[in-house]
């Protein structure tokens, strides 16, 4: 085995008083932000907010942003009301408390179809495209939209005069979808399809200069939650200690318990192989099974099969070498060991209070992501 990484850790911050949602609120709109594009660059907050006036209605779903994302050229936000120009070179913006400010839900604008459909032939090559649509740009090449295409379809944004289209107003809105004129292609498709928010938690986020991102949740119960910390940036504890100052400075009676907290999990990699590995082979020496057609798990010199209750799940132990006379490192999986077709093969395994879960790959690579088993016991 080669040289291991450490990918990334996780850590909690325990405050010294809990936060109501006005005072979080406070964080969000208030807390320094950096210039630029490294350093603390974002906030986020979604929460729920009471309304005055409407009884026993329930509260309304809230959420700021700062800054505002950015809104594409040639899209429109039916929720903020506001566009992305096509004439203009700067970039348009959500409004901060936009509540739902992601492209999926974008809507298009006629200037937008004009030049990805009309003006295009590439969206004739991509096997989603609506058939409808297909011909709706048909109708718009030749000169025969029907009133309902442009007093419905387009907002009477274009009008048909002696058989040309011609546009009156390209940054018109129309109910066409933005990723139906601009799909995605390839991983980026699946990544961004759903986005989701984290819900009643301040969210900050940082990106150092190699572009490593660090995301931060503070919640009502003052607790800073850290994400895909790296090791160095962990080592170090600038980065922490510099936002949890920025929080005090805007809650005064907040401050962090302790400095540089155990970690909760941690993610590193290995090298077992510079070879392909026969994952299915792999998983029939490590975890033998019976040969008399049950299916149950046999013992070896490597494992120790004990069936505590007949036809419940087995108890499995990997037996380690000995080390030192006496001594030896024998690792209970936490669950049977799992093998899908094309995926890693996930090896768990709890040892002193630690969960362990070992991916292996065909490739020879190894991801071991390694946690508390008990985050809730204080004593950790």
């Amino acid at each position: 085995m080669g040289d291991y990484t450490i990918e990334r850790l996780k850590i909690k911050v325990e405050g010294t008083k809990t936060l109501s949602p006005s005072e979080l609120l406070k964080v969000a709109k208030t807390i320094k932000l950096n210039r630029g594009k490294t350093g603390f660059v974002k906030v986020m907050y979604r929460y729920y907010e009471k309304v005055e006036g409407l009884g026993d209605s329930p509260p309304e779903d809230k959420r700021y942003e700062r800054p505002a994302s950015l809104i594409p050229k040639g899209a429109f936000c039916e929720f903020c009301e506001t566009e992305g120009r096509l004439a203009l070179d700067d970039e348009t913006f959500h409004e901060e408390n936009c509540e739902n400010p992601h492209d999926p839900y974008l809507l298009s604008t006629v200037g937008l179809f004009k030049k990805e459909l009309v003006n295009s032939e590439i969206f004739k090559l991509r096997t989603k495209t609506d058939p409808e649509l297909v011909a709706l740009v048909e109708r718009w090449k030749n000169g025969t939209l029907t009133d309902t295409d442009i007093s419905e379809t387009f907002g009477n944004g274009v009008k048909v005069n002696n058989g040309k289209t011609k546009v009156t107003n390209s940054n018109q809105k129309i109910d066409i979808k933005y990723r139906d004129l601009k799909p995605l292609s390839g991983i980026d498709t699946t990544k961004s399809a759903l986005p989701t928010d984290w819900k009643n938690a301040v969210c900050i986020y940082y990106i150092n200069k190699e572009g490593q991102r660090v995301q931060f949740r503070l919640d009502k119960k003052g607790q800073l939650l850290i994400l895909h910390l790296p090791w160095e940036l962990y080592n170090s504890y600038e980065i922490v200690d510099d936002l949890t100052s920025r929080i005090t400075k805007v809650i005064p009676d907040w401050k962090p318990k302790r400095r540089k907290p155990p970690l909760l999990d941690l993610s590193t990699s290995f090298r077992i192989s510079d070879n392909p590995i026969d994952i299915p082979e792999l998983k029939k020496t490590l975890f033998p099974k019976r040969t008399d057609g049950s299916f149950k798990y046999a013992p070896a010199e490597h494992i120790k099969v004990n069936y505590t209750v007949e036809r419940a799940q087995a108890e499995l132990t990997l037996l380690g070498p000995e080390i030192t006379p006496g001594k030896s490192y024998n690792l209970k999986l936490s669950r049977y060991p799992v093998l899908q077709a094309g995926k890693a093969f996930i090896i768990r395994i709890i040892h002193e209070e630690l969960n362990f879960t070992f991916e292996i790959f065909q490739n020879g690579n190894v991801r071991c992501i390694i946690s508390i088993a008990n985050k809730n016991d204080k004593k950790n």
